[in-house]
């Protein structure tokens, strides 16, 4: 091997050595910004889980949205259609509500090769209606409303009325006029309407 081959050879091994140095400096720098940048991705996932939290947490139901729900708990599993014929409504209140439901967590949608989008309560709808009892906690049939007349609850605005017996008017009782006595299907409360003498 003449001089010229074995210096050529030291040359490149010492510049071996030299990017060998370089490679574990780098990787080095690599496990500091490691070291740097995992604990800021969980405090970022921390703060978005909490502001998820908090845009679910402030949703104030509305009395039709707690219809919807008490509509998709008795069905289980509906479409938007279901929902906008079942309950009488236009496409787009229905699309509006679903979608409050939705980011506020109280609905779960899922998709139905052949039909679309379906929608049923998440763990957070169930929760609210058995909470507030707005659904019966046995196995019987919801009841279901009696309210020709379109009666409103005096005390939650809900059409979902069922009719419970009669009792004489507070002020035209001498006069055998009565009130019609109704049970609030959405809040449980009781309220009575004078009945026109027929």
């Amino acid at each position: 091997m003449s001089e010229q081959q074995r210096r050529k050879i030291v040359t490149l091994d010492q510049e071996f050595v030299s990017l060998e140095a370089k490679v574990k400096t780098l990787e080095a720098e690599k496990l500091h910004l490691e070291k740097e940048i995992n604990p800021l991705k969980r405090e970022i996932e921390r703060l978005q889980q909490q502001v998820k939290k908090e845009s679910a947490a402030v949703h104030n139901l509305e009395a039709t949205e707690i219809e919807m729900m008490q509509f998709i708990g008795n069905k289980k599993s509906v479409t938007a259609s279901d929902i906008a014929s079942g309950m009488n409504m236009h496409s787009v209140p229905v699309e509006h509500f679903l979608g409050r439901l939705l980011k506020a967590q109280y609905v779960v949608q899922s998709q139905v090769p052949m039909v679309g989008a379906m929608y049923s309560l998440d763990d957070k709808g169930n929760a609210y209606l058995v909470e507030k009892k707005l659904v019966p906690l046995t196995g019987r049939q919801a009841e279901q409303p009696s309210n020709p007349d379109g009666y409103h609850c005096d005390h939650c605005g809900s059409q979902q009325l069922k009719r419970i017996g009669n009792r004489a008017d507070p002020m035209f009782a001498e006069v055998g006029i009565k009130q019609a006595v109704f049970s609030c299907l959405s809040c449980g409360k009781e309220s009575a309407f004078t009945q026109e003498p027929r």
